[in-house]
């Protein structure tokens, strides 16, 4: 009995951290989105350029496709 408890701990916390590691994985890639869109938004004005809808419309897309989300698109 005890072995079969000691195997569940073991399955129980090697399962929690492949789920951490995805999790973290995840939230690295929407850092990495939101600063690629402060960045693509940063040039897109400093050029003298207003935030065009579509250009909005096409990042949120992009993003939302990336991280598995729908409806926005």
């Amino acid at each position: 009995m005890v072995e079969i408890v000691n195997y569940v701990k073991v399955q129980c916390s090697t399962y929690t951290h492949y789920n951490e590691s995805s999790e973290s994985k995840s939230l690295l890639r929407a850092i990495e989105s939101a600063r690629q869109m402060s960045t693509n938004i940063k040039m897109e004005t400093e050029n003298g350029g207003q935030l065009r809808e579509d250009f909005l419309k096409e990042k949120r897309c992009r993003r939302d496709k990336n991280m598995g989300w729908s409806g926005s698109c």
